[in-house]
């Protein structure tokens, strides 16, 4: 494992998750030393800990690794996958208590797409009124 790629991923999902280093260690049990020299690129994280750091930040464990693969964890992309793929045969307001309530598990680049489907939806549903 590449130790500067771990470095620059942890802190890249760090910043997308808004993570202290805290945050990480409060939630994953991994001393703070050691979590210091993961992000600070002096040495890798041994598997075990890798797991742990991806499930704290609900991302892929291999993509931490440094392999091309989603960031994302296979939970988000599946549930992000699934209203995409329904927001047309989903009533409106069923999508608007939907996405509140699994905002959270979206990212931003989904939130903007699932929010312009529902407002061009409701917009044709008003124009066929």
């Amino acid at each position: 494992m590449n130790k500067e790629i771990i470095s620059k991923r942890i802190k890249e999902a760090m910043r997308y998750r808004n993570y202290s280093q805290t945050d990480i260690v409060n939630k994953s049990g991994i001393p703070k030393s050691s979590l210091s020299s993961y992000i600070s690129g002096k040495y890798a994280p041994k598997q075990t800990n890798i797991y742990k750091i991806a499930k704290v930040l609900d991302v892929n464990p291999v993509w931490l690794m440094g392999y091309e693969v989603p960031m994302e964890a296979k939970e988000r992309n599946a549930w992000s996958h699934n209203i995409k793929n329904n927001i047309n045969t989903t009533p409106p307001d069923e999508l608007d208590l939907l996405y509140q309530k699994y905002k959270h598990l979206l990212t931003e680049d989904d939130k903007e797409t699932i929010i312009f489907l529902l407002n061009k939806r409701k917009k044709g549903e008003q124009n066929e009124k």
